[in-house]
C-alpha cells in the first residue's frame, strides 16, 4: 500500500533519495508512477480536500524544474488522460448509454415489398422451425415433420392475410421445407431467411418493418424470437413432432374471425386468441 504524503517536501525527498538519470526513462517512469499512486492515496485522505488536479500540477512543475525529458512528461499526461477516459466510460455506462459492442450489433432493417392492401387486411409473420415444422435425425437419415393442420391453415388464412415465413436457417434448407407446405406456390407471400437479418443473433428486429404494426400478428414458440410488441405475439407450444398436436388447429379457428371482423388493432384480440388456445389445451 502506498505511503501517505503529508506535504510537498515528501515529494522532494523521494526524488532526492533516488538516483535520477534523464537518459534512463524506465527508471524515471517507474518512480513517477509510484509517486502518482501515493498522490492518489493522499488525495483520498487529504483533510483539506485539495483537488487531484492541483496536486498533479505541483508534480508536473517539480518534474519540469528537474528538466525531465519530454518523453516522461508525455507518459505522465497519458496516465492522466487514461484516468479521465476511464471515468467518462464508467459514467456513460451508468447513464444507460449503449456500449460500442451494442452499436456494432445493430440489426439490419427488413425491407419487404409493399403489401397489397386491396387483397390483404393483415400481415402474418410465422416462425418456421419448432412452430410449423420439426427437423430431426435418425441414424444417417434426416426427417422433417409438419405440424398437424399447417397446410390447410396457410391455404385458408392466405385469403385475407399476407403470409410471411421467417426462418433461422439457410435459404436452401428453408425453400425445401416451404415447398412441402406451400405446394401450390401461391399461399406464402414472402420468406425471410437467416441471411436477410443479423447473422449473429436469432432475434429479429421488427421495430422498423415497413408494415403497420397494428395489422401484424407474430406467431412463434418463443416470445424472444420476434423483437415485436408482446401484445402482437401469439405464442404456441414448441413443436417437437407430436402426432396429436392441435395448436395450429386452435389458432386457425380464432384467426378465421378476422375474415369477417374488421379489427383496427390486432393487439386487442391477441389476448382472446391466447385464452381460447389455453382453454382448448385444458380440454384435452
Amino acid at each position: 500500500m502506498p505511503k501517505k504524503i503529508s506535504d510537498n517536501s515528501s515529494i522532494n525527498n523521494n526524488f532526492n533519495n533516488t538516483d535520477i538519470n534523464s537518459s534512463n526513462n524506465d527508471n524515471i517512469y517507474n518512480l513517477t508512477f509510484n509517486l502518482i499512486e501515493e498522490i492518489e492515496a493522499e488525495t483520498k485522505l487529504n483533510k483539506k480536500n485539495e483537488s487531484k488536479n492541483i496536486i498533479y500540477n505541483k508534480l508536473n512543475t517539480f518534474l519540469k524544474n528537474l528538466k525531465v525529458n519530454e518523453q516522461l512528461m508525455n507518459k505522465i499526461n497519458k496516465i492522466e488522460k487514461k484516468e479521465i477516459e476511464m471515468k467518462s466510460d464508467y459514467n456513460k455506462k451508468n447513464d444507460g448509454v449503449e456500449s460500442l459492442d451494442k452499436k456494432n450489433k445493430m440489426k439490419k432493417k427488413l425491407n419487404l415489398p409493399d403489401i397489397d392492401n386491396n387483397k390483404y387486411k393483415y400481415s402474418l409473420f410465422i416462425e418456421l422451425d419448432e412452430t410449423l415444422v420439426h427437423y430431426y435425425e435418425e441414424g444417417n437419415n434426416y426427417f422433417v415433420k409438419v405440424r398437424c393442420g399447417t397446410e390447410d391453415f396457410i391455404k385458408t388464412i392466405s385469403e385475407f392475410c399476407e403470409i410471411i415465413i421467417v426462418s433461422t436457417s439457410s435459404k436452401e434448407y428453408t425453400d425445401i421445407i416451404i415447398q412441402n407446405i406451400n405446394k401450390d406456390k401461391c399461399y406464402v407471400n414472402h420468406t425471410i431467411y437467416k441471411e436477410n437479418y443479423d447473422d449473429n443473433n436469432d432475434t429479429l428486429d421488427f421495430s422498423m418493418i415497413n408494415r403497420d404494426i397494428k395489422k401484424c400478428i407474430f406467431i412463434c414458440h418463443e416470445d424472444e424470437f420476434f423483437n415485436a410488441p408482446k401484445s402482437n405475439i401469439v405464442k404456441l407450444k414448441e413443436f417437437l413432432g407430436e402426432e396429436k398436436d392441435r395448436e395450429i388447429l386452435y389458432l386457425h379457428l380464432e384467426l378465421m374471425k378476422l375474415s369477417v371482423n374488421n379489427v383496427d388493432d390486432v393487439s386487442n384480440i391477441i389476448k382472446d386468441i391466447m385464452l381460447f388456445i389455453k382453454n382448448k389445451r385444458e380440454e384435452k
